[in-house]
């Protein structure tokens, strides 16, 4: 009997290398297939998976949280699943980590049977169940396990693979990279940097109109002499006089040296909140 074990990443590599012992030790005479080691210095690589994908009975496939979307994974499982030499060949997911069912949901691999390895009687019903399709090949039957020697053999090696599983997920969450942010919150922080970029020039069209207003102020008092000017702002009801000329060299623009050409929008706004009746002059003629 043939299992194929197949991984994407190093996380999922140590965890298939360290299931091909344990399965080896429970039967002896099964041979599991794991291509970081079992395929030979010069050979073609491709070829010998997709030998072994033909002539094995049972797949494995070691999934973590960050090779679930593998589409070398996808194809693996594919392609087995589809094989015509063993029509009854079996493909199982086993979830590692803190994987879940729900996990696999959006994914091709999905639709296989899958075993928490967290989950210390799913784990032992996949055991059992590559022991039961042992008796499907008559060239295996010899190799079936009782079910009280199986039991005896869990018990004395399960414990140390556990162990080792646990070390390597340990050091796999102390090196895991960063999660890569995915593309709807890389739009929610562009869309907050540009309602503040928005925000931040209103506030210095704000800043730059007031300091406008500050400088036109210093100007009247100029222009109408500090009593006049004290007076229109202890009297706000009496009328302060001004004209559009007053904001001219505030609000204008033009060449140096040059009559400024009125910013005609600027100084009403300018001459309204400063209290003067007067309306903006026509220049346009």
């Amino acid at each position: 009997m043939n299992i194929f074990i197949a991984w994407s990443g190093p996380t999922a590599l140590k965890i298939a290398t360290e299931l091909k012992t344990l399965i080896e030790l429970l039967f002896g005479g099964v041979t599991c297939f794991l291509s970081s080691e079992d395929i030979e210095k010069g050979t073609d690589w491709f070829s010998k998976i997709k030998s072994e994908l033909n002539t094995s009975n049972f797949g494995i496939f070691c999934i973590t949280n960050e090779n679930k979307e593998s589409p070398w994974l996808n194809f693996e499982a594919g392609a087995m699943a589809n094989h015509t030499e063993y029509e009854r060949a079996r493909v199982a997911t086993l979830l590692i980590g803190d994987m879940t069912l729900s996990d696999l949901s959006e994914t091709p691999l999905s639709k296989f049977q899958s075993t928490i390895l967290s989950k210390d009687s799913d784990f032992f019903r996949l055991i059992k169940d590559i022991n039961k399709l042992l008796a499907s090949d008559e060239k295996t039957k010899n190799l079936i396990r009782s079910e009280s020697i199986l039991d005896t053999l869990l018990e004395s090696h399960f414990q140390d693979f556990k162990e080792k599983v646990g070390k390597i997920l340990s050091g796999a969450s102390k090196s895991k990279p960063q999660k890569t942010p995915e593309r709807r919150d890389i739009l929610k922080v562009l869309d907050r940097v540009l309602g503040l970029e928005q925000s931040l020039s209103s506030f210095k069209d704000d800043i730059e109109f007031s300091m406008k207003i500050i400088l036109a102020n210093t100007n009247n008092m100029r222009m109408l002499g500090p009593g006049r000017y004290r007076n229109a702002l202890t009297n706000p009801q009496e009328p302060r006089r001004g004209s559009v000329n007053e904001a001219r060299g505030l609000f204008g623009h033009g060449d140096s040296g040059d009559e400024p050409e009125v910013d005609r929008n600027l100084a009403a706004r300018f001459l309204r909140q400063s209290g003067s009746i007067d309306e903006p002059e026509d220049d346009s003629e």
